[in-house]
């Protein structure tokens, strides 16, 4: 832990290193031992380690319905008699 913790404070001026590296023992500690932590749901012990498209599109939350990145269509600019164009 101490050695996470030198680390982030070596590359980093504004993460807390001893807090990461707390919460980082914590959540691998509880990842290698399938339990469920702060929301995160523990990998499916039935499967075999291995995990389908299947699988993985149905563990994402439901995506909303109507984006907030909207866009709309623009048609392309129509030439008009201008100084790139010769009229001979």
């Amino acid at each position: 832990m101490d050695l996470i913790s030198d680390t982030i404070y070596e590359y980093s001026a504004i993460l807390d290193g001893r807090r990461f590296a707390t919460e980082y023992v914590a959540k691998r500690k509880a990842d290698a031992a399938n339990v469920k932590v702060n929301g995160i749901k523990p990998a499916n012990p039935t499967t075999t380690g291995k995990s389908t498209l299947a699988d993985v599109v149905r563990t994402q939350p439901p995506k909303p319905t109507e984006s907030e990145w909207a866009y709309k269509v623009v048609t392309k600019k129509k030439a008009k008699g201008g100084r790139g164009q010769s009229n001979n």
